[in-house]
């Protein structure tokens, strides 16, 4: 399968004459495949979806939602994807609201695909994006790390988040590889096991979660990384077990995908994938034009900035602004450094609006001079020293009692120095974050908190710096 796919449809095609497995998944407690001829047939024989239909989509993890995905696109619907946390009310209003704004539209060859950024609710966004930049993604991928017939990838990660689409199934499908279908979160830990899978597209949270338990198969050679950080000592930890460790960078907005590990000596050093060309800003930002970029953020100005093509007089580009920071070397390797945005992403893709946090801490504690940084893949408050602590405890607790645990603050570190900010007032995060890193000097105590579950927090142990 080296045919450059342009479309879901030309994709789905090829799978006609391919009597080679496509989908393994379980059945009755055992593994059962379904071969590329079937798939195609499936697709073919699903008619629910009709041209110029806006449908939402809970991505369970089977095979059906994967023909559904393929079969609504191909049929010219426009498909919502979302999991089960993302609440009913807000699919709703966007399906009202796609549909209004196409109204009287010419339907689209294909449909679209409705992907939500991964922060909190209030700054959650929709980004439209098309097949064609989900198959370029997927294209500059495969350029970069082929996968072939001969492999077996297990999809474990939301085909609702943009990493486990493209690369947890339409790689896969692109080579001509086996998709094995996760059977969802309480098997995320013995999924290897079970499918014996020789490529795994993870998120550091599980791929530590799978090395403390010795869940890693024998038959997995190749580990590929992505929506996160992930710690170099991670890495080596793989790499020790005789695996392939790549780290990919990319954005819900880039259908994913921009740039990858090509040297297993040095994994975090990353290669702009085909058609990805990356610039770094002044500031440090990561700026990139490629066709695979986002139609846009339904219902919101179009964020990218129009610049010359300087590869082709007359015509423009759109480039799109990261908001991550980086550095690029002589050889054109991409070292990704931090966030520029006010979002810190933890550990397991999760984002977190460090604003929204310090707007409600700042009414809980009757003062502004805070901020949420990151520490150990958790968020972490720091304060000024003035705040009595069993204020913070009590106002912390109280805070925490609303999040998932992963999402609580970790700890809360007192400062004696006025936290920065710029000459318009704005808080230097990355300048907070630096001192963190370096030691965060103070001569109050640290609170430290800890949650066995969301009904309760408790000060697990104070200490003296």
């Amino acid at each position: 399968m080296n045919t450059a796919y342009t479309d879901f449809s030309s994709l789905v095609r090829s799978f006609e004459n391919n009597p080679a497995p496509a989908l393994i998944y379980e059945r009755d407690g055992a593994p059962e495949s379904l071969s590329y001829h079937e798939l195609y047939e499936r697709i073919r024989a699903c008619r629910e979806f009709t041209p110029g239909d806006v449908r939402i989509l809970v991505t369970v993890p089977s095979p059906d939602t994967i023909v559904r995905i393929m079969a609504a696109v191909c049929s010219g619907c426009d498909l919502i994807l979302c999991d089960e946390k993302v609440p009913g009310e807000i699919t709703a209003l966007l399906k009202e609201r796609i549909l209004q704004a196409g109204k009287g539209d010419t339907p689209r060859k294909e449909g679209r695909l409705y992907f939500f950024t991964s922060g909190t609710s209030q700054r959650s966004r929709s980004v439209v994006l098309t097949t064609k930049a989900l198959l370029l993604s997927t294209a500059g991928g495969q350029a970069m790390l082929p996968c072939s017939s001969e492999d077996r990838i297990l999809c474990i990660l939301p085909l609702s988040h943009v990493f486990g689409f493209v690369c947890g199934m339409l790689w896969g499908f692109y080579g001509g590889a086996q998709v094995a279908v996760g059977r969802g979160v309480r098997h995320l830990m013995d999924d290897c096991r079970f499918f014996k899978p020789t490529i795994l597209p993870c998120v550091p949270t599980i791929v530590q979660a799978l090395l403390r338990f010795d869940m890693l198969n024998p038959e997995l050679k190749t580990v590929l990384i992505g929506a996160a950080p992930c710690p170099a000592s991670t890495v080596k930890l793989m790499q020790d077990k005789g695996l392939a460790v790549y780290l990919g960078y990319g954005l819900t907005e880039t259908a994913s995908g921009l740039a990858i590990t090509q040297d297993q000596e040095n994994p975090s050093a990353l290669y702009a994938c085909p058609g990805a060309k990356l610039r770094i800003e002044p500031d440090g930002e990561i700026s990139v034009v490629t066709e695979a970029l986002m139609e846009g953020y339904f219902g919101e100005p179009d964020p990218t900035v129009t610049e010359p093509d300087p590869e082709h007089p007359g015509k423009t580009v759109r480039r799109f602004f990261t908001g991550d920071l980086g550095s690029i070397d002589q050889e054109g390797r991409l070292t990704i450094t931090g966030r520029k945005k006010d979002i810190l992403v933890l550990p397991d893709g999760t984002k977190v609006f460090c604003p929204e946090y310090e707007e409600e801490l700042s009414e809980l504690l009757g003062t502004p001079e805070l901020a949420i940084v990151q520490k150990g893949g958790r968020p972490v408050l720091i304060i000024e020293n003035s705040v009595e602590a069993d204020v913070v405890l009590l106002a912390v607790t109280n805070f925490n009692r609303e999040r998932a645990r992963g999402l609580q603050i970790a700890e809360v570190i007192y400062t004696n120095e006025a936290l920065p900010r710029t000459a318009v007032g704005k808080l230097k995060r990355w300048q907070l974050q630096q001192w963190l890193d370096d030691g965060a000097p103070s001569r109050r105590k640290r609170d430290t908190f800890y949650s066995s579950s969301g009904e309760h927090d408790q000060m697990l142990r104070e200490h003296w710096i």
